[in-house]
């Protein structure tokens, strides 16, 4: 969710101030960049793991590995590369003084996308041939506001009726 996205800048920013931020969100953006290329991916692969599922269960499976080993293939090698040439590609780029303030930043980060990047491949699958109640358990967002928020809860009581509440506790 774009919530989760961004709040880590908001914690860094928060915690550590505003200057180190932008030593953060410029290897943020570097690393999240391989984020495309899943979003391109999974997006293909969404409708297909749905459409599969009920039939042909085998055929999931196998669009599934496929696409898991797709990411490993084409984003190890971006992974890696970050991580490697964090530094010069830094220096290149925003000078040598932002560079020895973000260039750990970005090994960290390219590291952790890469590893998001994998597991992405699981959640779409598991998002196209299961029910969205089921799903839906693997987001904080929307938990954590429902948890949090009283009002929110008392709200989609009265409107919608209990229904949703228990169906979300069952969850």
């Amino acid at each position: 969710t774009p919530l989760l996205v961004s709040v880590d800048r908001v914690v860094v920013g928060a915690t550590l101030g505003v200057a180190l931020g932008g030593d953060y969100a410029t290897p943020q953006e570097v690393a999240t960049k391989m984020w495309l290329f899943t979003s391109a991916l999974l997006t293909v692969l969404f409708p297909a793991f749905s459409a599969t599922f009920d039939r042909t269960p085998a055929r999931t499976a196998e669009l599934f590995d496929r696409a898991a080993r797709v990411t490993w293939i084409a984003l190890l090698p971006a992974a890696f590369a970050m991580v490697l040439l964090a530094d010069v590609g830094l220096t290149l780029w925003v000078g040598p003084t932002f560079a020895r303030e973000g260039t750990r930043v970005l090994q960290v980060l390219a590291a952790g996308v890469f590893c998001n990047c994998v597991g992405q491949a699981a959640f779409t699958s598991l998002a196209g041939t299961r029910p969205c109640q089921l799903v839906s358990g693997f987001e904080p967002g929307p938990h954590f506001a429902w948890g949090v928020c009283p009002r929110l809860r008392l709200r989609a009581a009265s409107k919608y009726g209990h229904e949703p509440v228990s169906r979300l506790r069952r969850v």
